[in-house]
């Protein structure tokens, strides 16, 4: 999905989720086995999990694994190291027989063997704008923390301003506000420090984390805190027709063109003095180039929002079971929820959403089962990895 942060920086992020409901067959199991796709040897202690969930498993010295089954279209990520990681869409009952999946080696170039190189201050430097464009910067995502960082590697193309990451290993992310140890196969990570769009695309596991009833007690608060006013929350209360009770509120959005003749010769001085510092320097959003791009970015449109409430009806359309975006120019969505360093008070957080397709489809578990075809601006663009829940999480209802 594509988002954008209102006054910052410009994302896509696609994180690849689980497809449909989440609702476990009582007593059936999911039984595989992992091999090489060539010489079909077994791979033991492969990581196998369902996507975006906390289920999931390691398969023995034999290949083999079983998970409990959780229904059809669901995805079942398998990845080990040297190997591409497969994304296998569960789309039909297997009963009693055993999942054959194979995975292909990695066709590794040489650049990419040079992993064990010492690191340098700039990579480091890179490292720190990686962790905050892939974890975030919200107050949850300050106790989160990459703990293996050095199987990244990062390029940065000075021809088209681009940087790029690879990871030779999972990414083991332990987030202390929640209590999940998060397991992530990074698919793909590109920054375009020119026009401020990345994409972020990976598989994540989560494993809940041992406590004590007190820090239970407190990944529970922190848990719920972050649900309420989320996409996840949003979509939830859609398809329970819930708004109300949620405190959602919706509202039209018109982004009227600014006729104004903006400086081209200003805009295009910038972008070229961008292509003449490093990476970490470039993309720093307090930079005078990167602020007088933001203005311009800004000054493009007026913007006006209705004052009266949507309905439903004005923004969603149904069809038998399946629940849809549907709506033209943009809706801007506010709640209302506990503030994250005052938890006495209130903020009212707002996410502004444009459809790039005529729709979007929504799925009861609060995924958004076509991603690219939405784009956010705000409170949503701004909950990354540091703030996602899985898919299978369930808030507490008083």
């Amino acid at each position: 999905m594509k988002t954008k942060q209102h006054s910052s920086f410009l994302f896509i992020l696609l994180i690849c989720w689980c497809t449909t409901g989440f609702a476990q067959a009582q007593n059936q199991v999911l039984q595989g086995r992992i091999v090489d796709e060539k010489t079909n040897e077994p791979l033991p202690f492969a990581s196998v999990y369902y996507n975006n969930s906390t289920t999931g498993s390691q398969s023995d010295v034999n290949g083999y694994f079983s998970l409990p089954f959780l229904g059809l279209n669901v995805e079942l990520v398998v990845s080990y190291v040297g190997y591409e990681t497969l994304k296998y869409p569960i789309s039909q009952p297997f009963d009693d027989r055993t999942l054959l999946i194979k995975l292909s080696p990695i066709v590794k170039t040489i650049k990419e063997f040079a992993i064990s190189a010492p690191r340098s201050e700039t990579w480091y430097k890179n490292l720190d704008m990686f962790i905050r464009h892939v974890i975030g910067g919200s107050h949850f995502a300050e106790d989160c923390e990459i703990l293996n960082p050095e199987v990244l590697q990062f390029f940065y193309d000075t021809t088209t301003l681009v940087m790029s990451a690879r990871a030779s290993d999972l990414l083991k992310i332990e987030n202390k506000a929640f209590g999940y140890m998060i397991t992530y196969a990074l698919i793909e990570y590109r920054y375009n420090v020119l026009n401020r769009e990345f994409i972020i695309s990976g598989y994540p596991y989560f494993k809940p984390m041992i406590s004590t009833r007190s820090q239970h007690a407190r990944w529970d608060r922190n848990r719920q805190m972050a649900y309420e006013g989320s996409l996840s929350h949003f979509i939830r209360t859609l398809h329970q027709d819930s708004l109300a009770r949620a405190v959602f509120e919706v509202r039209s959005v018109k982004r009227i063109p600014n006729l104004t003749n903006q400086d081209e010769a200003k805009i295009i001085a910038a972008r070229n003095a961008l292509k003449q510092i490093p990476y970490y320097q470039a993309v720093n959003k307090n930079s005078p180039h990167q602020r007088l791009l933001m203005r311009a970015e800004r000054d493009q449109y007026n913007e006006k929002v209705e004052p009266a409430l949507l309905p439903l009806k004005a923004y969603t359309s149904r069809s038998s079971a399946q629940l849809s975006l549907r709506f033209k120019d943009y809706l801007m969505v506010s709640f209302e929820k506990t503030h994250p360093y005052r938890p006495e008070q209130k903020v009212t957080v707002h996410t502004y959403v444009q459809l790039l397709e005529p729709e979007a489809k929504l799925d009861r578990s609060g995924i958004i089962l076509q991603p690219g075809h939405v784009h956010f601006e705000g409170y949503w663009a701004s909950q990354l990895l540091g703030d996602l829940l899985p898919f299978d999480y369930v808030p507490f209802i008083p």
